[in-house]
């Protein structure tokens, strides 16, 4: 099996298109031979609504990691409200060291928080993994 790390700020509980696109694809990553593991922010970070019913269709195989974020109350403050900017040195130190970690073939960006995926480009150039946006 081949592994593949998907980053998306977005995940269960919240409901977002990002979330739906992973959930309603983790079957077929499996029957098309990958192993995928999650990086998502804590959803205490997202000021979104929550609905733990997305949770029950996640397989339970699947491994999510979860990174923090700078505080909305702090960092409105200087005018970043965006979840993806707010994550995205959590981003760069937890994928970093899950790469150090564990061969990854792929990371793919499932997100509308378009900030993080700068960080495609820094992994592809330190740790030699390809990644899709």
């Amino acid at each position: 099996m081949k592994n593949v790390l998907i980053i998306s700020p977005y995940f269960a509980p919240s409901n977002t298109a990002d979330m739906q696109r992973i959930r309603m694809s983790l079957p077929y990553f499996a029957e098309n031979g990958w192993d995928a593991e999650i990086v998502t922010v804590n959803e205490k970070h997202s000021d979104l609504s929550k609905d733990d019913l997305l949770l029950e269709n996640i397989p339970d195989n699947i491994v999510i990691h979860k990174v923090d974020a700078f505080s909305k109350k702090f960092t409105s403050k200087f005018g970043l409200g965006s979840l993806g900017l707010r994550s995205i040195y959590f981003y760069k130190k937890k994928v970093s060291n899950l790469l150090k970690a564990k061969k990854y073939d792929l990371i793919y960006f499932s997100t509308t928080e378009f900030s993080v995926t700068i960080l495609g480009s820094f992994w592809k150039n330190k740790y030699k993994v390809p990644y899709v946006i």
